[in-house]
């Protein structure tokens, strides 16, 4: 049976209640939890009403904790074992928290334990209403898991695509990342935030009609095939081709 369940049983007039895997006396439990509830604490909004806030020990997301009993088993040292203040409350009030559900708080207010204030849901029905609410912030740049560049290296790494003085694969081993993972970062789909125009995007084959009138006119002009090859952003293979075609 689930530690989150609730279970009653009468021994005489006392009834105790079986939560967190451990037995504890009802009457003691309520007089401890209603001794550090404040019913008069913060109105969010006129439809939801007061919060009623907990007003000692809590964990470190500011949500409160009660004490219910230290335990020990085959020999193993005691622990001590707490239950949020909110679960217990909206236990109480209605009832176990199936597996794999959690409490979500309308008002967003941690401490508060009003079960009218409480709703069960998934944890992603939980973390869609954090995003909605604004209270997780996206993790952007060099602050994202898993980022590679930093903001300085994605600025020169799109100025040298800009002037296109530096193939793209020499600047991918500088910056250690893969080739497409740059160009992601270079074209805004990735980084998007860092302000500045975009370069444009580099010729394909699939332009290679579009991009021989002024092949054949830097050519008229004597540039090398080296500067060819940096100017249009292509490979030095792909140059030498759309040179023989437009000298034909």
């Amino acid at each position: 049976m689930s530690n989150q369940y609730i279970l009653r049983k009468r021994n005489g007039y006392s009834e105790s209640l079986f939560i967190q895997g451990v037995w504890v006396d009802r009457a003691r439990l309520e007089e401890k939890f209603w001794s550090g509830i404040n019913k008069n604490g913060t109105v969010v909004s006129e439809g939801l009403g007061p919060c009623w806030e907990w007003t000692r020990s809590t964990n470190s997301n500011g949500y409160g904790k009660i004490f219910l009993k230290k335990v020990c088993a085959h020999g193993t040292p005691k622990r001590t074992v707490f239950i949020a203040t909110h679960r217990l409350s909206y236990i109480v009030a209605h009832g176990p928290i199936p597996d794999m559900l959690v409490l979500r708080h309308r008002c967003n207010n941690p401490p508060c334990a009003n079960p009218a204030h409480l709703l069960l849901g998934t944890q992603v029905d939980n973390m869609a209403d954090a995003w909605r609410d604004g209270l997780i912030k996206p993790m952007k740049g060099e602050d994202a898991p898993g980022a590679i560049l930093t903001e300085e290296q994605v600025v020169w790494a799109r100025q040298c695509a800009q002037d296109r003085t530096v193939q793209l694969k020499e600047i991918a081993a500088q910056v250690g990342m893969s080739e497409n993972g740059l160009i992601a970062a270079i074209y805004g789909t990735t980084w998007p935030h860092i302000p500045g125009d975009l370069p444009p995007r580099r010729r394909s084959r699939r332009h290679i009609s579009e991009a021989l009138p002024e092949v054949r006119q830097c050519l008229a002009d004597g540039m090398s095939d080296e500067s060819l090859t940096a100017h249009f952003g292509v490979h030095k293979l792909t140059m030498r081709r759309w040179i023989k075609i437009a000298n034909e």
